[in-house]
């Protein structure tokens, strides 16, 4: 999984809802001026439509009854400049016609231009006449061939006698031009807007993932030094302070860090102190050890003994912390303040208790102030019995290794099972702490020649790197094999783990002087392993599948 940081998160966060409420904004502003803009438009349309109709019904209406005089007199002449002068007061007025029942053309203008010899064949289309003739009120249309012209017309009547029609063509053309070039107009308003929208919302966006990153840098920091240094503890290193100081929960969590600090480094210090003077009397046992035994190896189980035992001091001072956190949270605290309340209204106990709402809770937190006190004991006999098993390890991993003190390089009939205990019980705290699960076949095989301390050395070594080859992989898949068999005239020893395997390259100089598979090692161990095995007439080799396979180390026995 990639490592994301708290402030990139809170910035990317910031991001994602400056992006959403930007591109809501927007779209709410672009649909609402779209559908704003439609409506308005669309409405004009149809005032124009309605004003064109009103005033070309009452102009062909006007005109019907000013020509019925004028016809009945036969006034041609008056006709014609009835006709030019409507004409001529409208610009959007295209024709002015007046033709009678015959279908004669009597006045006809065009555009401003009086009728000069134009036929009514060159004026009107014959759908248009057939219309206007059937009308029989001031009516309209829009014409057949122009989608911008409506004709309008009205019957001119002498009581029930019809003289003629009336007719006008009147364009919409320059009005929805207009139309068109207010749209025009709107729409670039509208575009000019939303550019204006859009930088602002644009320096809205880098002004906000400033500030956000501004404020993501105030919280990331303190937790980037609250985080060096618990790394800085958990190396080791108790004496670097912790120096995070705000004002806010992290603040809180560095004060409280930091008084944990002091405290694990001041029984840190204390354990160290009693450790060096353990330390000293085990070396002291040690060196007297040695000195007896006088046997190559017993330098390497007296380290790996201390080794352990300082493991299981770890452990005693772990138990020790935390029962002394148990003592210091033991509520005590509390039943003072308890008390003093209590003592505060001892002349009053009773309207105290009954009436008052903090008496009924005091008597309520003394109940339950047995069931802390009782869970603080339980915690401490726990790790008081825990000290006592840690305790009584160290004493059997002190006297297994003074078994072994009194046996330098004499070769005598052992039973392996018996020797594979003792190395298990020196390595039992190890192997617990680093929950190394041991699964044992030892069934009954004949005692062999052997040194016992040099078989203790191998066990102790191919048990430690078992352990080493197993501390990247899950701990519930820890696991050692240790199995005894005996095939005609030897004695059979595996020892297999669970860990990282040995590749077959490894396999071939695994027990070369001087290699090593670990970064820190020596290359001495199994070198000499193998070399002890051959002193006492045996020999050993390793198995592995591959990486991550885990391996198995063979040691085979005489026993003759």
């Amino acid at each position: 999984m990639n490592y994301v940081s708290i402030g990139d998160k809170f910035v990317s966060i910031t991001k994602k809802l400056l992006f959403a409420n930007l591109g809501l904004f927007l779209f709410v502003f672009i649909s609402g001026t779209l559908f704003l803009t439609f409506f308005a438009f669309r409405d004009a349309e149809k005032y124009i439509e309605k004003s064109i109709s009103d005033r070309g019904l009452q102009l062909v209406g006007s005109s019907s009854i000013a020509l019925r005089g004028m016809v009945e007199d036969n006034a041609f002449t008056s006709v014609r400049e009835l006709m030019f002068s409507s004409v001529q007061r409208d610009k959007n007025i295209q024709f002015g016609v007046f033709i009678d029942q015959d279908e004669t053309l009597w006045a006809f203008s065009l555009e401003h231009i009086p009728d000069s010899g134009i036929t009514i064949d060159d004026v009107l289309s014959d759908s248009t006449i057939k219309w206007a003739k059937d009308v029989l009120v001031p009516s309209f249309r829009v014409s057949m061939t122009k989608r911008e012209l409506y004709e309008f017309a009205a019957p001119v009547m002498h009581e029930r006698t019809r003289l003629g029609t009336v007719i006008y063509g009147y364009s919409t053309a320059s009005m929805k031009k207009t139309i068109h070039n207010k749209r025009n107009v709107v729409i670039i308003q509208s575009v000019a807007i939303l550019v204006v929208q859009l930088l602002l919302g644009v320096l809205l966006y880098l002004w906000s993932t400033r500030e956000a990153r501004n404020q993501a840098n105030s919280i990331v920091s303190p937790l980037f030094e609250l985080t060096k240094a618990a790394h800085t503890i958990s190396s080791g290193d108790y004496a670097s302070p912790v120096t995070t100081t705000t004002n806010d929960e992290v603040g809180e969590l560095a004060r409280n860090f930091e008084s944990m600090r002091t405290t694990i480094y001041k029984y840190t210090t204390e354990l160290e102190q009693l450790v060096e003077e353990r330390t000293g009397e085990l070396r002291e046992a040690q060196r007297e050890l040695l000195d007896k035994a006088h046997k190559e190896g017993m330098a390497e189980i007296a380290t790996n003994t201390l080794h352990n035992i300082g493991n299981i001091l770890n452990s005693v001072h772990t138990s020790l912390h935390m029962a002394r956190e148990t003592m210091d949270d033991s509520y005590i605290s509390g039943f003072i303040k308890a008390n003093a309340l209590l003592r505060e209204n001892m002349d009053d106990l009773e309207r105290f208790i009954v009436q008052d709402p903090k008496g009924k809770n005091l008597m309520h937190y003394y109940l339950k102030l047995e069931d802390l006190l009782s869970s603080s004991q339980k915690t401490l006999q726990t790790h008081f019995n825990r000290l006592n098993d840690k305790i009584q390890l160290i004493c059997d991993v002190v006297a297994t290794q003074q078994n072994y003190a009194g046996y330098a390089g004499m070769s005598q009939d052992f039973s392996l099972a018996d020797i594979i205990h003792d190395a298990l019980t020196m390595q039992k705290a190890s192997l617990d702490r680093l929950s190394i699960i041991v699964e044992e076949d030892l069934p009954d095989v004949p005692k062999i020649a052997v040194v016992k301390t040099k078989v203790i050395h191998i066990l102790i070594n191919l048990v430690t790197n078992a352990k080493d080859a197993m501390m990247d992989v899950s701990p519930d898949t820890r696991k050692i094999y240790i199995s005894l068999t005996q095939e005609e005239s030897r004695v059979i020893l595996k020892i297999r783990d669970t860990g990282c395997g040995l590749s077959k390259k490894e396999l071939e100089k695994v027990f070369v002087h001087g290699y090593s598979t670990k970064k820190s090692g020596h290359g001495f161990g199994l070198h000499s392993c193998a070399n002890y095995m051959t002193e006492m007439r045996g020999d050993m080799y390793a198995e592995s599948e591959g990486q991550g396979k885990g391996a198995t180390f063979v040691l085979r026995f005489p026993l003759d």
